[in-house]
């Protein structure tokens, strides 16, 4: 029974930050007719025959940006960051124009280097670009011109994390868990800034 209360009060929880930390935004909103489109009937027609849009942005590609599955996409001032932890395992910077900026860190070992990027976030600020390496147990803060600016370490496993308000949350479908023990195997955790974790739950039994 005590499972099952402590399951409300954090999803509670959950749904009051994300209403809090939403509403701002969503007052300025505009919010349109949702479209609903068929993919097996779409699957076959250009993009121009089942969407009507005022304009698109063609992200500049090369042998060295190349962007297999886009992840995250973000917009920070001028800029558009495109993330993709699939194919290139990558973040890349372009301007609204499309044309290629800069790559935000690369895969290795040294300072300002992920293993294994698995989120692209923005900072409670806005102002810095946030990796998130699954592997390292790290989080990578990036300025706008993508200099490495500092890294912190975790104590728990995430793979995607975002800010609201004083709290980080973090999401993980095999286990947010601390210090590597499989008896803390909760998929979500929240934390205040200093990494400490507030509340977990969403149990998984995978092992880890």
């Amino acid at each position: 029974m005590k499972k099952n209360v402590d399951f409300i009060l954090t999803f509670i929880l959950i749904i009051n930050l994300i209403s809090c930390s939403d509403k701002s935004v969503s007052d300025n909103i505009e919010v349109k007719d949702i479209v609903c489109i068929d993919i097996n009937k779409a699957k076959e027609k250009n993009i121009e025959e089942v969407l009507e849009y005022d304009s698109y942005i063609h992200l500049e590609t090369s042998d060295d940006v190349c962007i297999g599955i886009i992840t995250n996409l973000l917009f920070l001032d001028d800029f558009i960051i495109v993330a993709d932890k699939i194919i290139s395992k990558s973040a890349f910077i372009f301007d609204l124009n499309g044309q290629f900026r800069t790559q935000i860190g690369r895969v290795g070992q040294g300072p300002g280097e992920y293993s294994d990027l698995t989120h692209v976030t923005l900072s409670k600020d806005g102002n810095e670009i946030v990796i998130v390496d699954a592997m390292k147990n790290e989080l990578l803060f990036y300025d706008k011109n993508a200099k490495h600016i500092r890294s912190e370490k975790l104590t728990y496993r995430g793979e995607n994390m975002e800010y609201m308000e004083e709290y980080l949350v973090y999401a993980n479908t095999s286990g947010v868990y601390e210090g590597y023990k499989s008896n803390i195997q909760n998929t979500l955790v929240v934390s205040n800034s200093n990494n400490q974790i507030k509340y977990s739950n969403f149990p998984t039994n995978i092992d880890t």
